[in-house]
């Protein structure tokens, strides 16, 4: 997801347990970094990395936006499938999830609004 702050583009990726106490979030600009699909698929593996992940917790569901070039990918599904060889050994499935576009409010969407809204107030 692409935010664009006078012409200063910020690149973000959400990882939302959809609990508000539980909000994970990459950030750089793009004089930082690009914005393809190595950058998201390090991010996501990232935070993938950094969770403690409750015995109970059999599947992990990744909701993306449909972005080709960041999202839908081999390298994403790659790095998907090198986290599940190393994931804690009560991980028994990882779902990558495509909601039909213009037909969802992921949750992430809701992190992004708030920042928007946060930066929105601060310029005023």
């Amino acid at each position: 997801m692409i935010k664009r702050e006078k012409d200063l583009q910020v690149i973000g990726s959400s990882k939302v347990k959809l609990l508000k106490e539980n909000v994970y979030i990459h950030t750089w600009l793009e004089t930082e970094c690009h914005k393809g699909s190595n950058e998201i698929a390090s991010a996501v593996y990232d935070t993938l990395n950094k969770i403690k992940i409750p015995e109970n917790v059999k599947e992990i569901r990744l909701v993306s936006d449909g972005c080709t070039g960041q999202n839908k990918n081999s390298i994403v599904l790659s790095m998907c499938a090198k986290w599940m060889l190393e994931a804690p050994s009560h991980i028994e499935k990882l779902q990558l999830i495509f909601p039909a576009t213009g037909h969802s409010f992921l949750p992430p969407d809701r992190v992004f609004a708030l920042i928007e809204k946060k930066i929105k107030n601060l310029t005023q």
